[in-house]
């Protein structure tokens, strides 16, 4: 099961969606109280990837609109935003509600910006040197251990970690009822 973003314009499954979505009723409209935007979606099924691929594929068509506040020459002014977000989808998704789809969309695309973010600015991850795919998955395997160690380390490591303002995982496994460490064999109190 699998779920991406559709961002070319030329694929022949992106042009098919958006003329079959094109002057229809959305499917379902909700507010994403967490990035405070109306979204409406539209869901196209059973449409046809590519030849090779040999199974149908569904597209998610997200239109999300929301009021940005900005503060110019010291005056507050209101504009309208919007964005269009296309995810084609897993015919085994088919399923699953549209707004599932819309959350984990937008979760995966944070989740690469991040990574990607942090590996490219603190990683220096700029080149894969070798174009075989065991090669380049070995590198990136090594660079995201490299990210996760850092990561733990620095939390580990922390002040706030010393100075009491972040539990650590011993911490929590502490009993709250007698602070002993909990065990198996540990009755609770």
């Amino acid at each position: 099961m699998w779920e991406v973003v559709l961002k070319q314009e030329r694929m022949e499954v992106f042009g098919e969606a958006r003329q079959l979505s094109a002057g229809k009723k959305p499917d379902q409209r909700f507010g994403d109280e967490t990035r405070d935007r109306d979204v409406q979606l539209w869901a196209v099924k059973d449409l046809n990837f590519t030849q090779s691929y040999g199974r149908p594929v569904w597209v998610v068509h997200a239109e999300e609109r929301w009021t940005e506040k900005k503060i110019l020459g010291g005056e507050k002014i209101s504009q309208r935003r919007g964005s269009d977000w296309w995810w084609m989808l897993d015919e085994d998704l088919k399923g699953y509600p549209l707004e599932m789809a819309y959350g984990a969309g937008h979760r995966r695309w944070g989740i690469e910006n991040k990574a990607f973010n942090e590996l490219t600015q603190y990683y220096h991850l700029e080149h894969c040197y070798h174009h075989e795919p065991v090669s380049m998955l070995a590198q990136m395997l090594m660079l995201m251990l490299g990210f996760v160690l850092f990561g733990a380390h620095a939390v580990l490591h922390s002040q706030q970690v010393r100075l009491g303002q972040i539990l650590t995982m011993q911490d929590r496994s502490k009993c709250r009822s007698c602070g002993q460490q909990t065990a198996r064999n540990h009755p609770p109190k």
